[in-house]
């Protein structure tokens, strides 16, 4: 089960983990062995939708809190910019954080580029465009 952040994912977790790919325990702490803590991993199951929806369909399924949880730390931000408003700061896409953790998993960068390669053309033609955040313009009139 990935998650962006969440967990108890501090600086001294983050100095422990040198990837953007960290196991959590049931509790959410870090596990100590990083390694053994993503070894083993059959698939990964990623919840698309906003944060409210992703939380609802997470506490819904019982069956979604017995899996392994990880979590995403991106390297940077989302590659929307200012097409999209994120709730925190550090929030990407769902297919942004995959791609990140696939290409932990399997040590290979090139897999996360290529799965972003139609994600980046989508971004430069909605900007092209001129598509901006329909939310973050209905702020703006207020």
């Amino acid at each position: 089960m990935l998650h962006l952040g969440g967990g108890k994912v501090d600086d001294n977790a983050r100095r422990l983990c040198k990837d953007p790919l960290i196991a959590l325990d049931r509790k959410g702490e870090p596990i100590v062995d990083q390694a053994a803590g993503l070894a083993g991993l059959q698939g990964l199951v990623a919840l698309d939708g906003n944060w409210a929806q992703a939380k609802a369909l997470w506490w819904r399924n019982a069956w979604l809190t017995r899996l392994r949880r990880l979590v995403v730390v991106p390297d940077g931000p989302s590659l929307y910019g200012n097409l999209r408003r994120e709730a925190r700061p550090e929030a990407v896409s769902t297919l942004e954080a995959v791609a990140l953790a696939l290409s932990v998993l399997e040590r290979d960068a090139s897999v996360r580029e290529r799965l972003l390669v139609p994600f980046r053309e989508l971004v430069r033609r909605a900007k092209a465009a001129g598509i901006r955040d329909s939310k973050r313009d209905r702020r703006s009139r207020r």
